[in-house]
């Protein structure tokens, strides 16, 4: 492995850790920071951002799923199996899995399919496709579930 991979796996593993950060501590505008200028951004069930400035409205537009949920509580996402991929030194496409879980225990899971890139103040999300895959019975995600 060469230096720009090893130093690309570690700048992708804190992009990771940063997006997860900023969504479990609802801070939308942090977390638009995180992808590039022109970037897509589906959050499943036909919540699409296109571009960065759409990311806060579309993040704040789940919300109210939340909202009425009982012993919700805050929740923490696990993300795991991550799988990087370079398309050369700038590029990379990264799969990976996660686990969201609330005051109540696991509670909904799914996959990421990332295409990330390196501009000059880090690596940031090119594209993002969140798929939840599944949610226990009592999860607010359910109504959000599509699978």
């Amino acid at each position: 492995m060469e230096s720009w991979e090893i130093a690309g796996r570690l700048g992708i593993d804190a992009l990771f850790g940063e997006y997860v950060r900023f969504v479990d501590a609802g801070k939308p505008d942090l977390l638009a920071e995180l992808f590039t200028a022109d970037c897509l951004y589906d959050m499943d069930n036909g919540n699409v951002a296109h571009g960065r400035e759409e990311i806060p409205e579309r993040v704040r537009a789940l919300i109210p799923i939340f909202a009425g949920a009982v012993n919700f509580g805050r929740v923490r996402h696990h993300m795991s199996s991550r799988r990087i991929d370079f398309l050369d030194r700038d590029r990379a496409k990264v799969t990976s899995a996660f686990l969201a879980i609330s005051g109540q225990g696991p509670d909904h899971w799914g996959s990421y399919r990332d295409i990330v890139a390196l501009e000059p103040d880090g690596w940031r999300f090119a594209e993002r496709v969140a798929r939840v895959e599944g949610a226990v019975p009592h999860s607010p995600m359910r109504a959000w579930f599509t699978g």
